[in-house]
């Protein structure tokens, strides 16, 4: 959704029940090149990120896989699931397949496509600004 589908209108918060959520931009993630810096770099900062707190949400956002199609994003998900059984939240970028994320979304029971969240009293809203 972009800014413009947001004026004028009442948002309905989902609340969530943690304190801490982190957000990883421009992830490029690669599934040709297992050796790929994405996959070495993304590591390093989820064990960053677990060494810091227990519970939290993860949000992706812009530019996740470096290929838009279904292997990539799956492939994604399940290395990052391999990290964290937190909440894992996504903002499509430009370079992302919006429709495929959010038919994954549901088909696959991947990354949550949401709008707006509820944070300890704070709403936190996702925008795709093109």
């Amino acid at each position: 959704m972009s800014l413009n589908d947001y004026i004028g209108k009442t948002l309905k918060p989902w609340p969530i029940l943690v304190d801490h959520y982190i957000q990883i931009s421009d992830i490029h993630f690669c599934i040709e090149d297992k050796n790929h810096d994405s996959r070495k770099n993304l590591s390093l900062v989820l064990n960053k990120i677990n060494d810091l707190y227990d519970k939290y949400i993860l949000v992706l956002s812009g530019d996740l896989v470096i290929k838009a199609d279904k292997a990539h994003y799956i492939e994604l998900y399940q290395y990052i699931r391999g990290f964290t059984h937190n909440p894992i939240y996504a903002i499509p970028g430009n370079h992302d397949d919006i429709a495929l994320m959010q038919k994954l979304a549901t088909q696959e029971n991947l990354f949550k496509i949401q709008d707006v969240l509820e944070i300890g009293g704070n709403d936190v809203i996702f925008l795709d600004s093109k």
